[in-house]
């Protein structure tokens, strides 16, 4: 049998918003649960689907277990992250949103395919940076939605345990 060598992701930040969407869509409309396992492990491992194939059972079972621990780690919230070569930041203040930026997030909250978009309202470049603080980029309804689906699964998930919080404390 050849080895293969795995480089099986570890936390939730090695997997993209992208990455995490395609799991789902796999799960959501694959039949054959092995076929989908098959699938998200190609996906997660930058393996050939006929690589995959070709895992001993015992790694299967290991990877798979491995990817389904990554994946439903608890996470906290994360105020910085990068995109090629790009920092993004949370928006300090959810109070200063403007009413454009309120409805486009409940707008899009209501569609999990849309986090991406949800992502590009809480998350923008940064702009200035003095003494810790921030300034970011304005936001005008009109950004590339589709970079966001390279951000971390960590600081989207985390995004959503912080409105969680938030919400519980009201």
């Amino acid at each position: 049998m050849k080895e293969i060598h795995l480089n099986i992701p570890s936390d939730l930040s090695e997997i993209t918003l992208g990455d995490y969407n395609t799991i789902q869509d796999i799960f959501n409309n694959e039949e054959d649960l092995m076929k989908g396992s098959l699938r998200v492990i190609s996906l997660l491992t930058q393996l050939t689907y006929g690589e995959v194939n070709q895992l001993s059972r015992k790694d299967f079972n290991d990877t798979i277990t491995t990817i389904t621990q990554v994946l439903n780690k608890e996470c906290k919230w994360r105020q910085r992250f990068t995109i090629n070569g790009t920092e993004y930041a949370f928006i300090p203040n959810l109070d200063d949103m403007s009413i454009g930026e309120y409805i486009d997030l409940d707008t899009y909250l209501k569609d999990p395919q849309d986090l991406h978009k949800v992502m590009t309202i809480l998350y923008r470049p940064i702009k200035l940076e003095r003494f810790g603080k921030y300034i970011l980029e304005d936001y005008t309804g009109r950004e590339d939605v589709d970079i966001m689906k390279f951000a971390p699964m960590d600081a989207v998930k985390g995004a959503f345990v912080f409105f969680y919080h938030l919400g519980k404390n009201c």
